[in-house]
């Protein structure tokens, strides 16, 4: 799992999503929340799937980051258990 997130390489957040011109035609932006705030990218056409690639790197990232913290978490409650029962043991 370690392994993998070090080989992710470029992430971004986000979702891209397409957004109608007031004069015809349609853009791709990529909507993200940093720091409380929303921002909204314009995202050029040629670039559409660099980003998308990004994006989905990232969410990649936080299902492992997730799984890590779970491991972690169980980990710490197994030794917190060992523990206890070694000191009621003795």
């Amino acid at each position: 799992m370690k392994a993998e997130l070090v080989s992710l390489g470029r992430m971004r957040p986000g979702s891209l999503s397409r957004q109608a011109r007031s004069r015809g035609g349609t853009y791709c932006q990529v909507s993200y929340s940093r720091a409380g705030k929303l921002h909204c990218d314009y995202v050029r056409p040629d670039y559409e799937p660099v980003v998308r690639a990004e994006i989905e790197t990232y969410r990649r990232y936080r299902e492992l980051t997730r799984l890590w913290i779970d491991l972690e978490l169980e980990l710490s409650r197994l030794k917190q258990r060992r523990a206890a029962g070694e000191k009621g043991s003795a």
